[in-house]
């Protein structure tokens, strides 16, 4: 039998709820295929960064991923 999990949002937004999400898929036997979808509180920004060049606005994309940058980083030290 195969088993998909799906997590996003809160459920994938710290270094605690992803450990917690690990902990989750490996109590699951069996196959498995997990889908990870953005953090929260991402998605608007990423949506934002991919606009911002079309609407001739390069610093602004620029800025939003240096900012989403910085927040996987911390995410992944924590």
């Amino acid at each position: 039998m195969r088993t998909i999990l799906k997590f996003g949002g809160t459920s994938v937004a710290t270094k605690r709820a992803l450990d917690s999400l690990v902990r989750i898929v490996a109590e699951v036997s069996g196959e498995r295929a997990v889908v990870v979808s953005a953090t929260a509180g991402t998605t608007d920004p990423l949506v934002s960064a991919a606009a911002a060049p079309r609407g001739g606005d390069r610093a602004k994309a620029e800025i939003l991923m240096q900012e989403f940058s910085e927040l996987s980083r911390e995410m992944g030290n924590a």
